[in-house]
């Protein structure tokens, strides 16, 4: 990846003059099904942007409890854009309902002026939606692919493993969430022993959570090793863990 970067093509982005920008985007835009694409150097600033021109000054955006844009970016959302948030309910691991989506805006006179389902869902240890889920919301064209395998054997790994608490199955991408359901205050020294073994990973989502992220680099071994690290981790931090 560094080698790719260093022997990249550049240009000026203003002037539409980066041919690898261009290709990033075109490809990108192409993968899901859509008309152009543009890059931005930040997932909260692609949000925003997304808002911004969708939106005006007092309108409001429905979104489920939890959404990003509320936990992480609701200072620049609210304050410097001067946008308000409609919170819907939602049971499912942050996933809106169409039945429920629709009768929320049936009975609601002043209509919110965007909708926003998060997908993957950050906070929901990456809830997705079903396609079928996705367009009951609203139509969705693009190719869903299932990114979950190794996510889910970590996610099994961590049930196995005094004091954590997860479920395997509500893993929908690559986001594992656990959370250590007795000496919460000792998750810290638990993330240090394992990054002392070479495996990192986030405090994350409240008092005693971890999160841990797969990605393509990361093969079967190095779930395995992940899984090892954590027993060893939790047994150094909470003793006996089985």
């Amino acid at each position: 990846m560094r080698r790719a970067i260093a022997e990249a093509e550049v240009g000026d982005d203003v002037f539409a003059d980066d041919p690898t920008v261009r290709l990033l985007e075109e490809e990108t835009a192409r993968l899901l099904g859509k008309e152009a694409a543009l890059f931005v150097p930040s997932g909260c600033m692609g949000n925003e942007i997304a808002v911004s021109v969708q939106t005006k000054r007092g309108d409001r955006i429905a979104l489920a409890p939890h959404s990003h844009l509320v936990l992480v970016e609701s200072r620049a959302v609210a304050e410097m854009m001067g946008r308000q948030f409609q919170i819907l309910d939602s049971n499912d691991r942050g996933r809106l309902c169409g039945a429920d989506v629709a009768s929320v805006l049936e009975r609601d006179a002043d209509r919110p002026a965007l909708l926003e389902a998060e997908n993957t869902f950050n906070w929901h240890s990456g809830s997705v939606y079903s396609l079928s889920a996705r367009r009951s919301v609203r139509p969705w064209r693009g190719t869903p692919r299932s990114t979950r395998r190794r996510a889910r054997r970590l996610a099994e790994s961590l049930s196995e493993i005094s004091p954590f608490a997860i479920e395997p199955d509500d893993i929908g991408t690559n986001i594992v969430i656990a959370r250590a359901t007795r000496e919460p205050e000792r998750i810290g020294a638990f993330l240090d022993a394992a990054k002392r073994r070479g495996v990192l990973a986030l405090a994350f989502g409240g008092p005693g959570a971890i999160r841990a992220i797969t990605h393509l680099d990361v093969d079967d071994a190095g779930i395995e090793r992940a899984a090892v690290t954590f027993r060893e981790a939790a047994a150094e931090t909470w003793g006996r863990t089985v």
